[in-house]
């Protein structure tokens, strides 16, 4: 049986420390690139209904990565922790991710990423099969939280991407 694969963004959801790591280093440097060269009204703007504008799939990636960090870290800490659901769409309304700066966007996911990094090289591969319990019951392991968290990443920079007009596929 093959590894799973985002029919999106074509992700490959297998474990591979090396290519988390790259991800996390290349990936604020490239948010900067991107929001700093790009039409300031573009970076706000929604381009259709149901998509967020380029800054606040930033902003959504900054917060996603962190949130992941806190799940695995609790996996780590403590006996099967049991998982509350996570409402992103809320958050982003909640968070003004529109209004935020490009600076701000681009310095939370530095530091996401660079906390996700940690922890992705601190983690034994005991540690990796740890499991806590997603809200509906299921396991989630360390593992498998932080291919989550590394998809978060490159799934919204295809988002950031298209909606900055970087792409023609969209």
């Amino acid at each position: 049986m093959g590894v799973e694969r985002c029919p999106e963004c074509g992700y490959d959801f297998g474990w591979d420390r090396t290519s988390l790591l790259a991800r996390c280093d290349a990936f604020p440097i490239a948010l900067q690139d991107m929001l700093a060269t790009a039409d300031p009204a573009r970076v706000r703007r929604r381009t259709a209904t149901g998509l967020w504008a380029p800054i606040e799939y930033g902003a959504h990636v900054g917060e996603a990565v962190h949130w992941y960090v806190g799940r695995i870290r609790r996996v780590l800490d403590e006996d099967r922790p049991r998982f509350e659901p996570f409402d992103f769409d809320a958050a982003a309304e909640e968070g003004e991710y529109g209004d935020r700066s490009v600076g701000d966007v681009v310095a939370d996911v530095r530091t996401a990423c660079r906390e996700l990094a940690d922890v992705a090289r601190a983690v034994s591969t005991v540690q990796l099969r740890r499991c806590g319990l997603g809200s509906d019951g299921s396991p989630r392991s360390v593992e498998s939280l932080m291919v989550r968290a590394e998809h978060e990443v490159v799934h919204h920079e295809l988002d950031l991407r298209r909606g900055l007009g970087l792409l023609s596929d969209f």
